[in-house]
């Protein structure tokens, strides 16, 4: 390597260095000298580039809009899934709602049937393995929304809806009979 370029210490700004290393600062410059002595190159135009500080520099354009369709398909994913999900609440409150509105089916003609005896639902109900509010107030009430009406029937559920314990004795509400 030759020392015949004579270059400037990037770190104290000590001119016309002759040496790898500077005499102000001791910074060790051989990295660029060498860089400067690399040979120099021809363009496909014949323009000659004098050194790697002339080479021209690619356009910013294409990575800006790589980064804006970017941000445009993160915002559709996150607009579609919130737009499903918005879609999903919907669908399950009205399918709810149309569940507990679920008319009876009209009878036009019946066939003639003796009348037997009506059993009467029990008073009061003794909690078994696997019951839920719910599954209860279907049984009893015809309808697993009226689990509120269990509660208000038994005070001793406020606050543990979901936590009954085998062996509890349930009342069962007047509005529940019957239906």
């Amino acid at each position: 390597m030759t020392e015949s370029i004579r270059i400037d210490c990037p770190v104290c700004g000590y001119q016309l260095i002759p040496q790898s290393i500077c005499p102000n600062c001791d910074n060790d410059v051989s990295l660029q000298r060498s860089l400067l002595e690399l040979p120099i190159l021809q363009a496909e135009n014949d323009t000659t580039i004098e050194n790697i500080q002339n080479v021209p520099k690619e356009s910013k354009l294409p990575k800006i809009w790589l980064l804006v369709l970017l941000g445009i398909a993160i915002g559709f994913v996150i607009g579609g899934w919130t737009g499903y999900s918005i879609f999903q609440s919907i669908t399950s409150s009205r399918i709810s709602e149309k569940v507990g509105q679920a008319t009876p089916p009209v009878i036009i003609s019946s066939p003639i049937v003796t009348s037997s005896p009506k059993t009467l639902l029990p008073q009061t109900y003794t909690v078994q393995t696997g019951d839920a509010l719910e599954t209860l107030a279907l049984r009893f009430c015809e309808n697993d929304l009226a689990w509120r009406d269990l509660v208000n029937a038994n005070p001793s559920l406020v606050g543990r809806q979901n936590e009954l314990e085998v062996g509890e004795k349930l009342n069962i509400p007047t509005n529940c009979k019957g239906k």
